[in-house]
């Protein structure tokens, strides 16, 4: 049975991280120089030294994805759309306004579904012993995780950095993460989550409602029987 409490990435890890400077640093910094950094420094960017250590609790949560997800996914395991993915209803999915990209299935709110990656036992269907098969070809949201950025008004510089808490995560202190990396991730993710909605929005539109069959055939992962 699956969990009905479980949520999506958008909870806060709130647990501090080592600090950036420890006791016994020799080298002073002057008080002018140290206002200039900290005006071009990123809040939480001690984060970037978070360092996944492969426990698996991650995989435990609901993961929506793209068809460009999906198309990925469909390459390199060899499986069709429908054994990839399942359609979540929203009564099942914790998110906060705005995180879930819903399609609809008819009039009512339990039509209400997002594509999601596929469980078996409360766990994505792609992990193994602790691993993800498809770990080269996982989605967007799979890479940004569990980072959790705001982002300045033009959308292109990252202001902060924050940890999600939707699920215990074994990790550590030893990454190094780069901010270039984070941005490049981030933009993938909003990139395809931007294209998704608009089909996802031309469907949603129509007049007639369809399957979940149907959908994945408008989405050109499956082929009209």
């Amino acid at each position: 049975m699956y969990s009905y409490s479980r949520v999506i990435y958008k909870e806060i890890y709130t647990a501090s991280p080592p600090r950036p400077w420890v006791a016994g640093d020799v080298k002073a910094i002057s008080s002018a120089s140290a206002k200039q950094e900290n005006k071009h420094q990123i809040k939480g960017s001690e984060h970037f030294r978070f360092s996944c250590e492969k426990c698996g609790s991650c995989c435990s949560l609901w993961v929506p994805v793209t068809d460009e997800d999906v198309r990925s996914l469909m390459k390199h395991t060899a499986l069709p759309a429908d054994k990839i993915v399942q359609f979540v209803g929203s009564s099942r999915i914790q998110a906060t306004r705005g995180s879930i990209i819903w399609v609809r299935f008819g009039p009512a709110e339990a039509d209400k579904k997002a594509m999601c990656l596929r469980e078996i036992d409360d766990t994505c269907f792609l992990l193994r012993a602790n691993r993800c098969i498809a770990y080269e070809s996982r989605p967007a949201v799979c890479r940004e995780h569990p980072f959790v950025l705001r982002m300045d008004k033009t959308g292109r510089k990252i202001l902060s950095v924050e940890l999600n808490k939707a699920a215990e995560c074994g990790h550590s202190w030893r990454g190094h993460l780069s901010k270039r990396e984070l941005k490049k991730i981030h933009f993938l993710n909003l990139d395809r989550d931007t294209r998704y909605w608009a089909r996802v929005n031309r469907w949603n539109r129509r007049k007639k409602h369809g399957s979940e069959k149907e959908f994945l055939e408008f989405l050109g992962l499956m082929d009209p029987v």
